[in-house]
């Protein structure tokens, strides 16, 4: 993570930030090559991504639908939050308690992990 996170403090000044801070789009889009993966029959591959963010995720109700619809799929989802923005809603997403859907779906399996850096 130290290598991430310098590369991160590198870049950011490169960079301009911009919201609002979609994130189930990549989440979903990753969700596509996991589930690929999950057709071909084999254990082969397992996804894992990463996402940095310096603000809080705007799409937590579409969010919720595809990490609900992900836990079913070989993959992880890793949230680390830079920065002073208040962060408490995201540990609503982190797997310690059974995230669901705004439909009431829960997720199969604990996916994502919550880290505040």
């Amino acid at each position: 993570i130290g290598g991430v996170v310098a590369t991160y403090q590198n870049c950011v000044p490169k960079i301009q930030l911009w919201g609002p801070t979609n994130v189930a789009p990549i989440v979903n889009h990753l969700s596509n090559f996991a589930a690929n993966a999950a057709k071909q029959g084999t254990a082969a591959n397992y996804f894992v991504l990463l996402i940095l963010t310096d603000g809080v995720i705007t799409d937590i109700e579409k969010i919720k639908l595809v990490l609900v619809n992900a836990s079913k799929l070989p993959m992880s989802v890793i949230i680390m939050a830079v920065g002073n923005a208040d962060f408490s809603a995201m540990n609503e997403l982190d797997g310690d308690r059974i995230l669901k859907s705004p439909s009431g779906e829960a997720t199969v399996r604990d996916i994502v992990q919550f880290v505040p850096f």
